[in-house]
């Protein structure tokens, strides 16, 4: 199985419960505990759940055995995950008889250590199980990303495992965020939570984690409508959380099949590198948002991409190599700001006249006519070929 679930052979390496002893239920040591919680009261099997870990001090049985024998039966017909029980303070020893009970009924029965902190214990189980759902939600993903690798049936009992049930027109979506400022955190289920409620009226759900050294977020909607809905909306949660967090969403097309998602995530990563060479900035890029740059991926290494880096790039970098010059810095700054000499000489942090002298140079020593649209387009796109690669 796929799933790393929390055990109860995994309490032996708490550090909050360090010297803990199993004294019964050895064959059910691999029962997985989804909660923990602590009960001192007579009718505590009214209200503890399956795959619960009890902890108590055995206050309430302390002079009667008979109802703690009487009790772990009930407990384990509630299939609770494990009882621990903290001696020392109000039962010295626990009875053997309490054993032997719960070794009978296969109820994994623990010794606490005396010095143990039942909140400490509690804090680093939920810590625990936590992390073991994130775990269990990377390997989802991972799963739907390598599509290729397994069978319909499988990832649909994956996705069932956290209570996804796709319909038979739903649409998939893979999203990569990249952060503009190096030095910011990217929180992955922050955002997911963020998007999740701004999602909450539509038929969506999100999984998300890190997958190949970047985030990774799938979007599993009911019909292709409802997704179109929600980005509809003014402001749409991917908007928000672009704004807030700084970063930009790669929103691949939809995909209806869930067999072919590792084709889409191939398709998002090429947007997402052709976008980054682009140095677009806008909230949300999809492949239409891209414009003339989406034909980024499939220039590089043909004739056009060794016509432009012969007739351009190399010239100017060889230039300013032996000159000390920055002519390809002004030249790509004056294409990327539109021909506005004044605004690109701003960004430079150059004088005008200076901006307006490196043109000059550029003009004369390479014969460039800025003038014409195609040189510029043919420009363009060679500075963000060699960008990119």
């Amino acid at each position: 199985m796929f799933e790393k679930k929390f055990h109860v052979k995994d309490l032996i390496f708490l550090s909050s419960l360090e010297g803990v002893k199993v004294l019964a239920g050895w064959d059910q040591l691999g029962n997985i505990i989804n909660n923990v919680c602590v009960m001192e009261v007579p009718d505590v099997e009214d209200w503890v759940l399956e795959d619960e870990f009890l902890m108590t001090t055995g206050y309430m049985f302390q002079n009667h055995i008979e109802s703690f024998l009487s009790l772990i039966p009930k407990l384990s017909e509630r299939n609770i995950a494990a009882l621990g029980i903290k001696p020392k303070r109000y039962i010295d020893e626990i009875p053997s008889a309490v054993i032997e009970c719960a070794q009978n009924y296969n109820l994994p029965l623990l010794a606490l250590p005396a010095q143990t902190t039942f909140s400490l214990v509690i804090r680093e189980v939920m810590e625990k199980i936590l992390l073991s759902d994130l775990r269990k939600e990377e390997r989802i993903v991972y799963q739907m990303l390598h599509s290729n690798e397994v069978t319909k049936e499988e990832l649909l009992n994956v996705l069932s495992s956290v209570d996804i049930y796709p319909s038979k027109e739903a649409s998939y979506h893979v999203i990569l965020p990249l952060e503009h400022e190096k030095d910011r955190f990217c929180d992955i289920n922050m955002i997911k939570r963020e998007l999740q409620s701004g999602m909450q009226d539509y038929n969506i759900k999100i999984l998300a984690t890190e997958h190949e050294t970047t985030a990774v977020f799938i979007c599993i909607s009911d019909k292709e409508s409802d997704w179109d809905a929600c980005l509809a909306t003014s402001p749409n949660p991917f908007t928000e959380s672009a704004k807030k967090h700084k970063i930009s969403f790669f929103i691949s097309e939809p995909q209806s099949e869930l067999l072919r998602l590792n084709e889409t995530y191939v398709n998002v990563k090429d947007l997402f590198f052709s976008a980054k060479a682009s140095s677009l900035d806008k909230d949300i890029i999809t492949w239409q948002s891209l414009g003339i740059y989406s034909a980024l991926p499939f220039l590089e290494k043909t004739p056009f991409y060794y016509y432009v880096m012969k007739k351009y790039i190399e010239p100017l970098t060889t230039y300013d190599k032996e000159h000390g010059t920055s002519l390809f810095q002004t030249l790509q700054t004056y294409i990327e700001f539109d021909g506005n000499m004044r605004a690109a000489a701003k960004h430079l942090y150059i004088h005008y006249n200076t901006m307006c002298y490196r043109m000059n140079v550029i003009k004369e020593n390479f014969l460039l006519d800025l003038s014409d649209i195609d040189e510029l387009t043919c420009l363009n796109l060679a500075f963000k070929l060699y960008l990119q690669t």
